[in-house]
């Protein structure tokens, strides 16, 4: 399954990441330091433009993102 991945003290950084196993993710958990929250992405099938603005991205980028359902959230930094 791909996600957008995404770091709670940086509004724009993202990547893409592919996990094939549960196993997959709680590895990449571990790799992170920092935990995860997994949800739904909120760009989810909303508008190019509008994506591109929010995330200072590419037309691909943002194509993907709001083709991609879930989320991962890096937590290394306070969410209000």
């Amino acid at each position: 399954m791909e996600f957008l991945v995404t770091k709670a003290n940086h509004d724009t950084w993202h990547r893409f990441k592919t996990f094939n196993s549960l196993e997959e993710l709680i590895n990449y958990k571990n790799h992170c330091h920092h935990d995860i929250i997994i949800s739904r992405n909120f760009s989810y099938k909303k508008s190019i433009p509008v994506i591109m603005c929010a995330y200072d991205t590419t037309w691909e980028d943002a194509e993907k993102i709001s083709e991609t359902e879930y989320e991962i959230t890096v937590y290394n930094s306070y969410i209000e």
